[in-house]
Parts: structure tokens; C-alpha cells; sequence
């Protein structure tokens, strides 16, 4: 085969790749707006309480939700035109774990923030729940490290990779209720583990400290 065909063939398997991949998300796009004709006030509602309970939890004195601050709420676009919304939160930890017999109980200070992602799903009379945890290790520098060549060493020696746990479903409209929503808030407000609904994986947590 000439250079020349063999280019042009390559050219048309990547028109066609593309193709199928416009044609998919055109698929996905219609199945969405058929569940959104069908289900958008039963949705609507579902977000308004979510935004309600959110709301109320963002009003509380600040000695209530200490711990977490806010519960902040982010409506995104999609290419799916899904009626995605994202919820988040975030919180400090100092863990305090074995580190050699010099040092057996060093303090380990981890930012830990959770995300809910609710959208339209494609499956008529669903919803698409995406959660993701994530515990990220913070960097506390010494006063003779933080600056140049010091705190770059500093941080590629103590480099660690951040833990994060994630789940994806699908769940029935019809089977949401009020038990449901306020076991997302309190997952929000770090007041369960989420293994109820979300966390579904086996990825170690970290153990608490104090």
C-alpha cells in the first residue's frame, strides 16, 4: 500500500471514530431529554429539597457545622444537557500514625472532601448518583524550609498519594425519599460513612484520631 493510501485510510477510520462517538453522545442526549419530558418535576422537586436541607444546614450557627464549614452547591453544564449538580464538602484531619520508633506517633494532617454529582440518567424514571471521597495529605513546612530549593525537597520527600474512594449508580426516582435525602446531607456534613448508598468500595479509609 502507498504512503498516501494508507494515510487516507487512517484519515477515514478517525472520521469514522468520531462519527460513532457524535452519534453515542446524540443517543445518550435524546434518552436523557425523554426522561427529563417525563420526570423533570419529580427531579426538580428532589433538588429543591436537597437545596432546602442545604440551606438550613449553611444557616446554622457556626458552631454547628465546625467541623465542615459549608455545604456548597454547584449547578454544572453538561454536553448531555443533564441537569447536573454538584454538592461538596470538606474538612480537616490530623491522623496520627506509626512512624518508625523515633518518631512512633507522627501527626498527619489530610484535607478530606466529599462530592456528590446528581444528574438525569439516560434510563427512564432514574437518576445518575456519582460520589467521590478523597482524603489529601497536606504539607506542613518547617520555618527554615519554606522557601526556593528547601520546599521543593520538602515536598518530593514527603510526597504521598491521596486516598480516594468512588461509587456510580443508577437509582429509581420513585425510590428516593426523605430517609434518602437526609442520608446524603448527613454524608455531606460527615456525620456517616456513606456505605449505605455510596462508598461502595474496598479502598481503606483512614482511621480517625483524636
Amino acid at each position: 500500500m502507498h504512503w498516501i493510501e494508507e494515510a487516507e485510510q487512517n484519515k477515514n477510520k478517525r472520521e469514522s471514530k468520531r462519527k460513532n462517538i457524535h452519534t453515542k453522545i446524540d443517543q445518550k442526549k435524546d434518552d436523557v431529554q425523554k426522561n427529563w419530558e417525563k420526570n423533570n418535576q419529580r427531579y426538580t422537586k428532589l433538588i429543591k429539597s436537597i437545596s432546602e436541607y442545604t440551606d438550613r444546614i449553611n444557616n446554622l450557627p457556626r458552631e454547628s457545622r465546625l467541623e465542615f464549614g459549608r455545604i456548597e452547591t454547584k449547578h454544572k453544564d453538561s454536553s448531555l444537557h443533564n441537569h447536573l449538580v454538584k454538592y461538596s464538602s470538606s474538612r480537616r484531619r490530623i491522623v496520627r500514625k506509626f512512624n518508625g520508633i523515633f518518631s512512633p506517633f507522627k501527626a498527619k494532617h489530610y484535607k478530606n472532601t466529599r462530592n456528590i454529582f446528581i444528574s438525569l440518567s439516560r434510563k427512564i424514571d432514574y437518576i445518575y448518583i456519582e460520589t467521590k471521597e478523597i482524603y489529601a495529605p497536606r504539607i506542613r513546612l518547617n520555618e527554615e524550609e519554606e522557601s526556593g530549593i528547601f520546599t521543593f525537597l520538602h515536598k518530593l520527600k514527603a510526597k504521598e498519594r491521596s486516598i480516594v474512594k468512588r461509587s456510580k449508580s443508577h437509582m429509581k426516582i420513585s425510590d428516593i425519599n426523605n430517609d434518602f435525602i437526609l442520608y446524603f446531607i448527613d454524608f455531606l456534613s460527615f456525620k456517616n460513612n456513606g456505605k449505605k448508598y455510596f462508598i461502595t468500595d474496598d479502598t481503606s479509609e483512614i482511621s480517625e484520631e483524636f
